[in-house]
């Protein structure tokens, strides 16, 4: 956090890149998003954190397409439901998709290479990836920027609406 603090005007941009390198490599970036609540404004963090998973997504599913598509397969085959997921995904596209974006147990970041092995448009795929990590980056990034208020409530400088509007946050 500290080091893209200190990059100055380039900082959304690295932070971009480093956002989109933690989907193809399993990292958790709602962590990232926090983060990026904690540096930049509540907006400019949703809207990097949008931006680079849907990039993260994408660059993950056309690897998983084109580049790793038989370890790819190797490994969805062993999960049991695949097949079904995977049925579905090529019959309801980016239906599908968006509902594993909102769905808190769908694993993120496995979905982004294994979709890559079924016949769906990219377009589609990274669209419906956007739409759906718009709720939990917001939250995530709310959250972050709340924590960054909180660490600088020593300074003596907030008003009584500004505590006021931080406590509603808070609860």
């Amino acid at each position: 956090i500290h080091w893209i603090e200190g990059l100055g005007p380039p900082a959304p941009v690295v932070f971009l890149a480093v956002y989109t390198l933690t989907a193809i490599f399993f990292m958790p970036s709602f962590l990232l998003t926090f983060a990026g609540g904690f540096l930049f404004d509540f907006w400019m963090a949703s809207a990097l954190s949008i931006l680079g998973s849907g990039l993260g997504a994408i660059s993950a599913f056309l690897i998983g397409r084109y580049l790793a598509r038989a370890a790819v397969e190797k490994q969805a085959s062993r999960i049991p439901d695949f097949g079904r997921i995977r049925a579905l995904a090529e019959k309801k596209g980016w239906k599908i998709v968006l509902l594993a974006r909102l769905s808190p147990v769908f694993p993120f970041l496995i979905g982004n290479y294994a979709f890559g092995t079924t016949r769906m448009n990219a377009y589609h795929y990274f669209f419906a990836s956007l739409l759906g990590t718009i709720p939990s980056a917001l939250v995530y990034a709310y959250s972050g920027r709340l924590a960054g208020s909180l660490a600088g409530a020593g300074t003596g400088a907030r008003t009584p609406q500004e505590w006021g509007l931080l406590g509603v946050g808070l609860a």
